[in-house]
């Protein structure tokens, strides 16, 4: 069996890195005349940098068509490789997807500048629910915009599963996680994101817990109250 699990269960959102696209130039002063050689405009340029296979490369020649906005369109296969970019500092990208929790941390250090709403109409088509849950790691909606949400799942051969185990519990995630199933399938092998957050937050909700609440630190303090952890012991 080759299980895979795909899309992380927070947000894939769309923010402003550097605000950059469609400047023209300052006016000359009045009874100056503009130099002959110089540009009519500044050439538009938006620089994205995205997942792959996220936006259409047809959508991008239609877009650059309807404005005359030549896009300049990067892609990265990590959250890692795209906040090490952002906090370098420069990145030159005006647009990135970063999922939902790493746009938390990207706000918190100064990333990005915020949203002008008053340009962005559309906003008011997106799902309420779904700006409700991205604001939670960006308050108020207002560095980034929802453009994916999706859910962890399992994909897996459903003929060679049952063939090996008749009554696998395929509508659970036992089938990944309990040791006993798992067991069975060892000599096909069974595949799963390298990702803590993908993985870690599954196994929680497997185990009925929930996977927004934050751990609370253990201490081992000999004092009866202890600073760091803010616990008395008895």
């Amino acid at each position: 069996m080759k299980s895979t699990t795909r899309m992380a269960s927070a947000a894939a959102l769309l923010a402003l890195a550097v605000f950059g696209c469609g400047k023209q130039p300052a006016a000359p002063p009045a009874g100056e005349a503009a130099s002959p050689s110089a540009p009519a405009a500044e050439e538009k340029v938006l620089n994205v940098y995205n997942w792959s296979d996220y936006i259409d490369p047809a959508v991008i020649e239609d877009f650059q068509k309807e404005t005359g906005i030549e896009v300049h369109y990067d892609v990265f296969d990590s959250n890692e490789v795209l906040e090490t970019k952002l906090l370098t500092g420069n990145s030159g990208y005006d647009v990135v997807g970063p999922s939902a929790y790493f746009l938390e941390r990207q706000v918190k250090a100064g990333v990005f500048r915020k949203l002008d709403k008053a340009r962005l109409p559309n906003l008011a088509n997106l799902d309420p629910e779904l700006l409700q849950r991205a604001a939670g790691h960006d308050p108020g909606n207002e560095h980034g915009v929802v453009y994916m949400w999706g859910t962890t799942g399992i994909g897996f051969d459903a003929a060679k599963v049952k063939a090996i185990m008749p009554d696998a519990p395929v509508d659970s995630w036992r089938l990944v996680f309990d040791p006993a199933v798992a067991a069975k399938f060892k000599d096909c092998g069974i595949s799963v994101l390298e990702d803590p957050t993908d993985m870690v937050g599954t196994v929680l909700l497997w185990l009925g817990k929930d996977p927004t609440a934050s751990p609370r630190p253990t201490c081992s303090s000999p004092r009866r109250h202890c600073s760091r952890c803010g616990r008395t012991s008895a």
